[in-house]
């Protein structure tokens, strides 16, 4: 027995956690052959609005690769500038922007992800985070990732709650 040993479990934030999420997700989900331009193309994860998870993304995947792919962070604050990506992780402070988002995005092998957005996949968004509370970390639109052309495996799905366009609002 070592005495006066003090070990601590290392202390991760919210956003480290999603920045792991959102970097497993990719692991998860297939891309159409089309959403890249070439072999040698940058996977791209873009944020759009202001978000806690922007430094964290940056620090953790620098040097991560996916699909054998260098990946490129990019930050944009407009819809119009969305362009090619893989990967658009949409922060809370574009909850009023949601319709124009998910019209942009849709039919496009981009996988359309939230930060807590009430009605996200709802409305046509792919993988929603949710509430602590919440059973899952997570949900999924899978209709909406097949709209797209993006496939998710089952594991990914065996986590998530499921939830479909067409469910009743009240």
């Amino acid at each position: 027995m070592i005495i006066g040993l003090k070990v601590r479990a290392q202390q991760f934030t919210e956003y480290d956690l999603k920045a792991a999420y959102v970097y497993n997700f990719s692991k998860f989900v297939k891309w159409p052959d089309q959403a890249f331009s070439n072999d040698t193309s940058k996977f791209v994860i873009t944020i759009i609005g202001e978000s806690p998870i922007t430094p964290v993304l940056f620090q953790a995947l620098k040097n991560k690769k996916v699909m054998n792919r260098s990946i490129k962070i990019q930050v944009i604050d407009r819809v119009e500038d969305i362009g090619k990506t893989h990967i658009l992780f949409v922060s809370k402070d574009m909850q009023t922007q949601i319709t124009n988002i998910i019209k942009v995005t849709e039919h496009k092998p981009i996988l359309v992800v939230g930060d807590i957005i009430e009605g996200f996949c709802q409305n046509g968004g792919i993988i929603n985070f949710t509430q602590k509370s919440s059973k899952y970390r997570f949900e999924i639109n899978n209709i909406s990732a097949q709209n797209a052309g993006l496939k998710i495996s089952s594991k990914l799905l065996a986590l998530a709650r499921i939830i479909s366009s067409e469910e009743i609002k009240f």
